[in-house]
């Protein structure tokens, strides 16, 4: 049995991604017999954020307080939802929040100061904290295995001190994004090189590495001194979807698509849909009536969806549907008749987001806006056997939705290819990495 030490700014009630990877590390890892504990960060998030319900009582979480700049902007522009960054509240302080939101997504586009992937980020101020609670834990508890969760890269940088404090320790780092070596977060011009440095330092005192991408496995290699990156994929945790109740569908006769996650101005390109759609509804057939499309995610998604609609009058068929639990969004997306996909393939660097996976265990046909098969996300799209491939062809878009209003866009999934996805799949590789470098762990 190990001792194992996560040390992840995003675990639940954070809801997100990168909080059900770590969740389901943990979950499984405790339930193999590992001793498990977690720091993790005081959350501050607005209340649509913390929405994973998750049973955390098998393994020890603690959270470590410290000075949280975006928390306390919010506090101090009165900003208590999403809506209020849009500009949405009436009164004097609508443009104050407006000009936050503008700041936002400046900061979501770069990921620095509020957002979390680059350098400086509002979380590097939790490092002090971090470090002294995770020392204390692995006095306490006999740690001998720390696993730090990227991003933000103050987790790494949380490793790299203690990996520094008590050399003994087994050092995981595991990717869930690319850091300074590829990715779409470009960062500050000025900061670029001391990242690097910074990133290079806490590859190479790793003892083993794990990434979410064959890409990012292959950018990093150079600075693992020969260390193999272990590929653990993002995927579903089945254990959520067995425990929905999807109870029985309204029977309205509305076909609905259902979008779930978030999307990303720089990257993902949900016009020709809107297009698609505004054709529809223009031709005046009765599916112009039926048409339900829902975008469910976070404020980005909401963001976009809300300027979309400023220039696509699709109002009561396209509705924003709110960031919702994880039960829930489980729900919504076992109960539409087919799933929304937005990427933009053109650079072509092998990254899915992880949202895909979860789409992958509903066996849902999954309409992919943006990608098609001359690109690597494209081919293993189309390899999963319930993907349809649109690129960026309105007709093509507008003739999938009438096939599936007519019953005729059946799928075939590939079960091997889909069942690889499992979270507890993941967690296995996880615990066959830790084995081989502690000599700890439990063959599954």
């Amino acid at each position: 049995m190990a001792h194992i030490l996560f040390i992840a700014s995003d675990f639940p009630p954070l809801n997100n991604i990168g909080s059900r990877r770590m969740f389901a590390f943990a979950k499984y890892l405790a339930r193999a017999g590992h001793a498990v504990c977690v720091v993790t960060p005081k959350k501050h998030a607005f209340a649509e954020e913390m929405s994973f319900e998750a049973d955390t009582s098998p393994f020890l979480v603690e959270e470590t307080p410290f000075p949280d700049l975006r928390a306390f902007l919010h506090r101090a522009l009165r900003v208590r939802r999403y809506d209020d960054l849009d500009g949405a509240r009436p009164g004097r302080e609508r443009h104050l929040c407006a000009l936050a939101g503008c700041a936002l997504r400046f900061c979501h586009v770069r990921s620095v100061f509020l957002g979390t992937l680059r350098m400086p980020n509002f979380l590097d101020l939790w490092i002090p904290s971090a470090v002294k609670s995770a020392e204390r834990l692995i006095r306490e508890r006999a740690v001998d295995v720390v696993i730090t969760s990227y991003g933000p890269p103050a987790a790494h940088l949380i490793g790299y001190l203690l990996k520094k404090r008590f050399p003994g320790l087994t050092w995981i780092g595991d990717y869930r994004d690319a850091w300074t070596r590829g990715g779409f977060r470009q960062g500050l011009p000025g900061l670029r090189i001391l990242e690097r440095r910074l990133e290079r330092a806490c590859a190479a005192s790793m003892d083993a590495a794990t990434v979410a991408t064959e890409t990012i496995g292959r950018s990093l290699a150079p600075w693992l001194n020969g260390k193999e990156a272990t590929l653990i994929e993002n995927g579903y945790d089945e254990e959520l979807f067995e425990e929905i109740d999807a109870g029985e569908r309204p029977q309205d006769g509305r076909l609905r698509l259902v979008f779930a996650g978030t999307l990303y101005p720089q990257r993902d390109r949900p016009e020709p849909l809107f297009r698609a759609l505004g054709e529809i509804i223009a031709g005046g057939t009765d599916l112009a009536g039926r048409l339900e499309v829902v975008f469910d995610g976070n404020y980005h998604t909401a963001s976009m969806v809300r300027r979309l609609l400023a220039r696509y009058p699709l109002e009561g068929v396209v509705r924003y549907g709110g960031h919702l639990s994880a039960r829930r969004i489980g729900r919504e997306m076992m109960e539409a008749d087919a799933l929304l996909f937005f990427e933009d393939d053109s650079t072509d660097d092998g990254t899915l987001t992880g949202k895909i996976f979860e789409y992958l265990y509903t066996r849902k046909p999954i309409i992919c806006i943006g990608v098609d098969r001359g690109s690597s996300v494209g081919e293993f799209l189309h390899k999963t056997g319930v993907a349809f491939l649109c690129g960026d062809d309105v007709g093509r878009i507008k003739a999938l939705i009438v096939r599936l209003r007519g019953g005729d866009l059946a799928v075939r999934p590939n079960e091997e290819l889909i069942r690889r996805f499992s979270r507890r799949r993941g967690a296995e590789k996880l615990d066959a990495v830790i084995r081989a470098r502690t000599g700890h762990g439990r063959i599954y």
